[in-house]
């Protein structure tokens, strides 16, 4: 392995997947989600991804001195290193083709291969004139001019021109609320990032992918990297700055062909790229045809559409929703694109459809909170009619009634939770009848718990999904995953869920509660257990468990829960086999999806860090 010194990985990361390791560094301005997002289950559905966001994008706090290209290449492979991977192939976008470049350079022995989209080498006199520009339009505040100009920039000829008005409109309004808060930082970086030293040195396997409508970086720069880079082969797709947005699958399946150890279809070296020579069979820059490869199965496999037909998307939508639709026919080159995730009780989708479509629906028998990404829409429940536009947050629907609306070429996000456990997270006892769940109004209660409720969302979806979809599927992490989602459902919106606290509260919060609790607890700790499941078992009101343990022991149920799953955890930490078993795995089985707080919470109760634990067992 490399001997260079890794730093600690302190960059927020998106990690997806199995098999051999992919780590992903994204364009300047963007995050790993904004970059690789549309095309991220693909690649995850052969591949371990982990993927960082730089410094002020995504959950990575802004850097207040200038970013290194160093710094961020040394980040990229430490967060890869960090999840277990040694060796892994790097995909740099833009401004993460420089990050790859120097990844590969610093880290020879782990980097297996390069993917290098859209990117560039050193700063040309056309990067030189554009990226000033782009700096100082971050700089001023202006997100809407900024957006006017990266749209015109970063889109391709073919797909600008075919956008009807308001569509360009939305694209730019969706810019403008998607750009990186350290854009400017990144902008800053750009010009200074020169790898061109680096090139000849680079023995990884390394494809070019040339955007040919780019009018952020040329195709110039694209065949440089490609002629200086030992063995590099090249090959074109035909968008602009964001072959992710034009041509996603395309892009996908040149990254994944190439890494599974084959060229892409149709490729070439540079030399035959420039002079636009006719490939053959007999062309000795083509390879063997890719032998097909099967994806390996994952428990909770996200399940995704992607089309263009506006009947596949009505009638899938249809089947999958049991929805009445009307739906216009979209713009030319505007895809219907539906992705969900599913992990024990909980689901997350995102759905976007560039038209204007209708809809009703029977009632969800559960609770649904929608995140609009982009466009608008309008729902109506018994009544109550619910206007919402980018950034908004809503819950959709009164649970148990039916419901209905409009969506005017929107981006949304949802998020579904069973309506019995969100009740019961409220303190219902569990399999105790309880009136229907009632929102007492369907947005958040102020805007920083709109801004909560995103934020957790976003770290169920990157961070502990992550773990729930590993092989095992890490119930406990899934479950516990479900039941944040639900508190913050309750702490969010205005609900009628909590229950009245009664006298019998107070008296049955005695000491054989506790007792019988704690018998309970420690005779199925790897159980899904809630505060519910703890009342049935003492035969008393989850507010009285609450009392109890307050009042007898200082602590909570479920404090009292994570110090039992503490304890097993270590038992398996001495009992592990080094060159087998993982702390992260170990942590994972016992339901505590955060590394560094499982690593806090073991170095309080046993002194030591848990990979010291493993190390000597």
């Amino acid at each position: 392995m490399s001997t260079r010194t890794l730093p600690e990985a302190t960059f927020a990361r998106t990690v997806l997947g199995s098999g051999p390791g992919l780590a992903l560094a994204h364009g300047a301005g963007s995050s790993v989600a904004g970059t690789y997002g549309p095309i991220m289950e693909g690649l995850a559905a052969r591949h371990t991804v982990v993927g960082i966001d730089y410094p002020g994008s995504g959950d990575t706090p802004r850097s207040t001195t200038p970013l290194s290209l160093d710094d961020l290449a040394d980040q990229l492979v430490a967060a890869a290193v960090a999840e277990g991977l040694d060796t892994f192939a790097v995909s740099g976008y833009s401004l993460g083709g420089p990050v790859a470049i120097r990844a590969a350079a610093r880290h020879p022995e782990r980097v297996t291969a390069l993917v290098l989209t859209a990117t560039f080498p050193y700063r040309d006199n056309h990067l030189a004139l554009a990226l000033p520009i782009w700096r100082k339009l971050a700089e001023s505040g202006d997100r809407e001019v900024l957006a006017e100009y990266l749209t015109m920039m970063a889109l391709g000829a073919d797909a600008l021109e075919a956008m009807p008005a308001e569509q360009l409109r939305q694209a730019i309004r969706f810019t403008a609320a998607s750009v990186a808060d350290g854009t400017p930082e990144h902008a800053d970086l750009a010009p200074r990032a020169d790898v061109r030293d680096d090139l000849p040195h680079i023995t990884a396997p390394t494809l070019v992918i040339s955007t040919t409508q780019d009018r952020f970086t040329s195709t110039r720069l694209h065949h440089e990297l490609a002629d200086t880079i030992p063995g590099a082969q090249l090959v074109e797709i035909r968008t602009g700055h964001l072959p992710m947005v034009e041509r996603p699958d395309e892009w996908q399946k040149l990254i994944t062909t190439f890494l599974a150890g084959t060229a892409p279809e149709r490729p070439a070296c540079a030399r035959c790229v420039r002079s636009r020579r006719t490939l053959s069979s007999r062309c000795s820059c083509v390879p063997r045809p890719p032998r097909e490869r099967t994806s390996v199965a994952m428990p909770q496999q996200p399940q995704s559409l992607r089309t263009t037909e506006v009947d596949v998307a009505r009638d899938w939508l249809k089947a999958a929703y049991g929805t009445s639709l009307r739906m216009r026919t979209p713009a030319p080159l505007a895809a219907f694109r539906y992705s969900r995730t599913t992990a024990g009780p909980l689901s997350l989708s995102t759905l976007a459809l560039p038209t204007e479509y209708s809809y009703a629906t029977d009632p969800l028998g559960a609770v649904a909170i929608t995140h609009v990404l982009g466009g608008r829409m309008i729902r109506e429940c018994r009544g109550d009619v619910t206007e919402a536009g980018p950034g908004d947050v809503l819950a959709i629907s009164q649970p148990h009634l039916p419901y209905a609306g409009r969506v005017f070429s929107a981006e949304l996000r949802a998020v579904t939770v069973p309506l019995a456990l969100v009740q019961e997270v409220a303190g219902h006892p569990a399999g105790q009848k309880a009136r229907p769940l009632r929102f007492t109004r369907f947005t958040p209660v102020s805007p920083a718990m709109a801004d909560q409720w995103m934020r957790t969302v976003d770290y169920v979806e990157q961070s502990v999904l992550a773990l729930a979809m590993t092989p095992g599927g890490a119930p406990l992490v899934a479950d516990a995953a479900a039941r944040l989602l639900a508190a913050t459902v309750l702490a969010a919106f205005g609900t009628d869920a909590r229950p009245e606290p009664v006298l019998a509260d107070t008296r049955d919060a005695t000491s054989e509660t506790v007792r019988r609790v704690v018998a309970f607890i420690e005779s199925q700790p790897e159980a899904e257990i809630g505060l519910a499941d703890m009342a049935a078992a003492a035969g008393v009101t989850p507010r009285a468990v609450q009392y109890a343990f307050r009042r007898h022991t200082g602590t909570t149920p479920t404090a009292h829960l994570r110090r039992v799953r503490l304890a097993h955890a270590h038992d398996d930490l001495v009992a592990a086999d080094p060159a087998r078993d993982t702390v992260t795995a170990i942590a994972s089985r016992w339901g505590f999806h955060h590394q560094g707080r499982f690593a806090a919470a073991y170095r309080e109760a046993y002194g030591v860090p848990p990979r010291r634990t493993l190390a000597e067992s």
